[in-house]
C-alpha cells in the first residue's frame, strides 16, 4: 500500500510504538479468531483466522462485533 502525504515519516508514525493491543485468540462456535478483551467476559472481534471461506461471509463474525469469550 502506498500512502502519499506531505508529512515526514516521523510524523506519520508518531505514537505507533506506544500502540499496544492486547489480542487473544479464541474459538467461537468452532471459528478461530482474534479478539480484543473488553474486561467483562466479552470481546470485540478484530479478525478471523479461519480457513473456511464461508465464515468470512457470516455477519455474526464481522470485525467490530462483540462476543462472549468466557
Amino acid at each position: 500500500m502506498l500512502y502519499w502525504t506531505p508529512l515526514e515519516l516521523e510524523q506519520v508514525f508518531e505514537g505507533w510504538d506506544n500502540l499496544k493491543l492486547q489480542l487473544t485468540q479464541v474459538s467461537y462456535d468452532g471459528v478461530i479468531m482474534e479478539v480484543k478483551p473488553l474486561g467483562d467476559g466479552t470481546g470485540e472481534i478484530v479478525r478471523l483466522l479461519s480457513t473456511e471461506p464461508l465464515d468470512y461471509l457470516n455477519s455474526e463474525y464481522a470485525p467490530g462485533n462483540i462476543i462472549n469469550i468466557v
